[in-house]
């Protein structure tokens, strides 16, 4: 079981690292965010809006969470940054706080979960 969880581990943090901002844990909120814009002024009509949760978080924190939730102790594999990665990023939602009356709320590390169990059940 152990080994198991470890492989999903690394799995689901491959899946979180490479599509961050718009994989499953965030489906929630991309929904509230369209069903809003639907309502919404026409001031908000043909504009982008950035839908996060409005905090930046760690690769180690969010490895850290995937190892809480797997109940694993697997050690992080560091290797040297590759060109052209973003060491840090944070997406703005000013845009569809005002315009859309958008507020996250759903934290990354309840994404996560939500994520963790759906891949394990």
């Amino acid at each position: 079981y152990q080994k198991e969880n470890d492989i999903n581990i690394v799995k689901l943090f491959k899946e979180c690292i490479s599509d961050i901002y718009t994989s499953r844990f965030l489906a929630k909120q991309l929904a509230v965010r369209d069903i809003k814009a639907f309502f919404a002024s026409k001031e908000a009509s043909n504009q982008v809006f950035n839908v996060a949760c409005g905090k930046n978080i760690s690769i180690n924190e969010l490895w850290n969470h995937l190892r809480s939730f797997s109940n694993s102790n697997l050690a992080p594999n560091y290797v040297l940054p590759r060109q052209g990665d973003v060491k840090d990023s944070l997406a703005d939602v000013s845009k569809a706080q005002k315009l859309l009356n958008y507020s996250p709320d759903i934290s990354v590390k309840v994404g996560l979960k939500i994520t963790w169990d759906w891949f394990n059940h």
